[in-house]
């Protein structure tokens, strides 16, 4: 009895302290075991300290990281989305893509690429997915209709992307309607001059010909 006795106090029940915080390290990155024990069992449980504090080191480190990427996307000014390839289902989308397009995340979330995609046939963005994978991606500028129905001007930049054994399509997008908009209005007014029968001269401030 009193063997069994020992056993039990000095090997047994510190094995199962060590799985019992095994299985706990999976939640709690923060358990550690008393480092005491005979032969080798104070050396096992100081190794699994160790390896416990590691994993918190590393636990921590992801963490921030994870918050700074975040931090980034819900900040950012421009649009970023991920879409499902097969489906074109948006599956992820920033604050600032819901704001250009005047929906909720919510609303985001449930609409596929041709709901708000306006510029590019159906075909045509079937012939530009089998285009890009994870190491090629494609910018164009086309037109997005927002909620109101009005339509905006966007470059996007398109890529795919393949995480956790899925593919992705990565799309980050801006609005350049003024833009857009503004050089139409320097394309007229250089029509304009170009046209004008009368001699035009353009000086600048210190009165040096620019342009005739």
């Amino acid at each position: 009895g009193g063997i069994s006795l020992w056993l039990h106090l000095r090997l047994v029940r510190p094995l199962r302290t060590v799985a019992d915080a095994s299985r706990r390290l999976i939640d709690d990155a923060g358990v550690r075991v008393p480092e005491e024990g005979v032969y080798e069992l104070g050396e096992l449980n100081r190794a699994f300290n160790e390896m416990a504090a590691q994993l918190k080191t590393q636990q921590d480190e992801l963490r921030a990281n994870l918050d700074l990427m975040s931090a980034i996307l819900e900040q950012a000014p421009d649009a970023i989305e991920l879409a499902d390839p097969q489906n074109l289902r948006i599956v992820e989308a920033n604050p600032a893509s819901c704001e250009l397009l005047g929906y909720t995340r919510e609303e985001r979330l449930r609409q596929r690429v041709p709901d708000f995609q306006v510029g590019l046939t159906p075909a045509r963005i079937v012939e530009m997915l089998d285009a890009v994978d994870s190491d090629a991606h494609a910018s164009f500028t086309t037109q997005h209709r927002r909620k109101d129905g009005s339509l905006i001007d966007v470059q996007v930049r398109l890529r795919g992307l393949h995480l956790r054994e899925r593919d992705y399509l990565l799309a980050i997008w801006r609005d350049v309607t003024a833009e857009k908009a503004a050089q139409q209005r320097l394309t007229q007014l250089y029509m304009a001059v170009e046209q004008s029968p009368e001699s035009i001269v353009i000086t600048d401030p210190q009165g040096r010909i620019t342009y005739v």
